[in-house]
């Protein structure tokens, strides 16, 4: 029972780690490069992960780029591509 403890412990400590702030635009991008059109997604802090979720399901084939609107810089750890 210890053990159990310790090791969710040290999960809740390492989640806590992960948090993400900002505001991010998800981009979804098709097949050939191009922009996929559509209403913006935009998100804040964990919210990308809601918004890539929903771009993945509209768009199965799309590659998806994460840019940190406050910074302008892509957060290249979360961009990906759907399956």
């Amino acid at each position: 029972m210890k053990k159990i403890f310790m090791m969710l412990a040290a999960i809740s400590l390492l989640n806590g780690c992960v948090v993400m702030s900002g505001n991010y635009e998800v981009i979804a991008y098709d097949e050939s490069g191009q922009v996929i059109k559509g209403p913006r997604m935009m998100a804040s802090g964990r919210g990308i992960y809601t918004a890539k979720i929903a771009l993945c399901q509209v768009h199965p084939k799309a590659s998806l780029k994460v840019m940190n609107t406050d910074t302008g810089e892509e957060l290249k750890s979360e961009s990906k591509r759907c399956s």
